[in-house]
Formats: C-alpha cells, sequence, structure tokens
C-alpha cells in the first residue's frame, strides 16, 4: 500500500471490521492510498489504475468483500437531491437501457430511504428496468454524515452484487443454522455448478446444515461426522464416525467433498488430502479455515502450501457469513 501518493481515481472498499488489520496487509501488495475510514470496515482508498483493473487485484484478497468506484462525492447540504440528479444524468450515455440497474445505498449513520428512492425513480422513468437480486449495472451510495458518495459500476467488479458483501438469506423453518449460509454464498460467489444425482461427501456434517443445502439441489449425500444428523432429506446417507474412519472404509468416489469441521486449519488440511482419493479427478471442494487470533496469515499460507498438493484453489475469501475463517473452493489437479 502505498501513501502520499497523487491519484486519479477513488474506490470504497469493504471488509470484515474485526479483519482490518488483515486486510490492509494484503492491500500492502497493490498500489493503492489511504485516503479516510467512512465507517467500521469501510475504508476509502485512492489508486492509479482504472477500476476494472483493480478489481481484477481484489478478487486476488481474501479479506476484502466490495468494492465500488466513486466518481461524485457531495456534502450533504440543501441542495445535494439537484445537484445529485444533475450527476446521474452524467450515467446515462454509458449505462445500458436494455440492461437492469441496482442501486445500493448504505450508511454510517441517519436516513438513506430518501435517496435510493430518488436514484431509483431517476432510471425508472427513464425507462431502465430496475433488479434488486439480479443486478448488472450498480449505482452505489455511502452516506457518512456529512457527505455523499457515489459510482457507477458492472456488478462482477464489485465482487459481490449485495451492497457492502452483505449477502442476507432469509432464515427458514426448517433452518438448522446460519451454516447452511456460508455454503449458499460460497457456492453463489465462486460460481460453483452443482447438477442433480452427484454423489457429495461432507465431513463433519452434524448437525446437518450442508448436507441440507447439497440434499436440496438433488445430491446424493454422504454425512459423515461421530454425532446424529438433524436432516434426514432423500439420498442421505449417514456414516456414524470420523472422517479418518471413513476414508479407510469408503470405496465409493464423489464429485464434490466439502468440510466444515472444527478442526485446526493443518489439520483440516491433511485431512483435505486423504479426502482427495475419493474424489473424482477434476472434482471440487469446499472447505474453511477456522483461524486462530495470532499469525493467521502464515498458517493460511501453510493451509495453502499443503492443499496445492492435490488441488488448486480457485476462490478463497472471507464471506459475509464468516466469523474468523474464511471459505476455500478447491479443484482436484
Amino acid at each position: 500500500m502505498i501513501i502520499n501518493m497523487s491519484v486519479k481515481y477513488r474506490s470504497v472498499f469493504t471488509f470484515s471490521a474485526e479483519s482490518e488489520e488483515l486486510a490492509f496487509n494484503e492491500l500492502c501488495g497493490l498500489s493503492v492510498q489511504f485516503i479516510m475510514r467512512l465507517d467500521k470496515g469501510v475504508v476509502l482508498f485512492g489508486h492509479d489504475q482504472s477500476f476494472f483493473l483493480l478489481s481484477e487485484e481484489v478478487k486476488k484478497l481474501i479479506f476484502i468483500r466490495h468494492i465500488f468506484p466513486v466518481d461524485g462525492e457531495f456534502d450533504l447540504d440543501g441542495d445535494v437531491f439537484e445537484r445529485l440528479g444533475t450527476h446521474l444524468s452524467g450515467y446515462l450515455e454509458s449505462l445500458d437501457i436494455a440492461l437492469p440497474v441496482s442501486v445500493q445505498v448504505r450508511s454510517a449513520g441517519g436516513d438513506s430511504r430518501g435517496f435510493k428512492a430518488k436514484i431509483i425513480n431517476f432510471f425508472t422513468d427513464r425507462g431502465y428496468d430496475y433488479s434488486q437480486s439480479q443486478p448488472v449495472n450498480i449505482i452505489s451510495v455511502f452516506l457518512t454524515e456529512k457527505k455523499l458518495y457515489i459510482g457507477a459500476s458492472n456488478a462482477a467488479e464489485n465482487l459481490s452484487g449485495w451492497a457492502g458483501g452483505a449477502r442476507h438469506y432469509a432464515y427458514r423453518g426448517d433452518t438448522f443454522s446460519r451454516a447452511e449460509f456460508k455454503l449458499l454464498e460460497a457456492i453463489e460467489l465462486s460460481g460453483l455448478e452443482l447438477k442433480s444425482g452427484q454423489r457429495a461427501l461432507d465431513l463433519g456434517a452434524a448437525p446437518g446444515g450442508w448436507t441440507k443445502v447439497l440434499s436440496e439441489r438433488g445430491l446424493c449425500v454422504t454425512a459423515v461426522d461421530p454425532a446424529e444428523i438433524e436432516y434426514t432429506g432423500e439420498g442421505v446417507v449417514h456414516f456414524k464416525g470420523l472422517a479418518d474412519e471413513f476414508f479407510r472404509q469408503s470405496n465409493n468416489v464423489f464429485d464434490i467433498i466439502v468440510n466444515d469441521m472444527r478442526m485446526d486449519v493443518l489439520m483440516s488440511a491433511s485431512a483435505m488430502l486423504k479426502a482427495a482419493d475419493i474424489l473424482f479427478s477434476g472434482g471440487f471442494a469446499v472447505m474453511t479455515f477456522k483461524l486462530p487470533q495470532k499469525k493467521p496469515m502464515g498458517l493460511i499460507k501453510k493451509g495453502f502450501s499443503i492443499l496445492k498438493e492435490r488441488y488448486d484453489i480457485v476462490f478463497a475469501r472471507q464471506l459475509f457469513h464468516n466469523r474468523s475463517e474464511i471459505t476455500l473452493v478447491l479443484r482436484k489437479n
């Protein structure tokens, strides 16, 4: 991270407030300049490269959840809506009217709904389709007590199509735990394709949240855990034992293996090396690294080194639904 340089562009970065030091350490490898902190886990940075190129670099990082470019900044005074309307008019030439627009407004304090409604109405009045759930073009806004920061970008460049990377899922009556949301978010962000009829192995499955997610998508799931599995959907088989016991006894080969075991990073990575023996070549795995409070990056690097003996790491990020952990998507090499 470069300090005291002149910059052409500015962008807002979002990460878990508890992982700020880790996020800043990762950003040391990029040519970005800290400008100011807008809120907990929300920082304004400057940079010389275009937002598209910056996005390609940031996608390789683990602890950044969301970014958006800042091309406008306004004081929150009496005529802010008039000035905002003039600024929005400048987007009309660059935003294809055939593609849906989404508006994402976040605030460090105060009511932001008036701004969101104003921006939505601006575009729908001019014939644009509005889509909250499947955005292509996104108008992003962040409000502090005195300032409004705004920018337009493509959803794919923002790392997440959800404001600040905060992907919310609705709790249903049959939701076992929030752990389900980790797997759903990992599937969505990584683009992992699951097909009905595939064979899945869930290591450390109890109480069954990840098993449930896979089963509901039509996969045949073997759930491995010495504890009871609460989910008993169609096609689910419970092996009541430890992962090592299953590896010794199994003659099956799986299309995908998932692992959310509460285990040290190095032990969990080593378990995945054994699991690779019963995963099809080119098959995928999803796992979490449970991070210690002290020196987590050193352990992450060692864990990556172990995994790379058998896998390519295709995705690694601290998701919105992660806490003191990160989620990885692997492909057997």
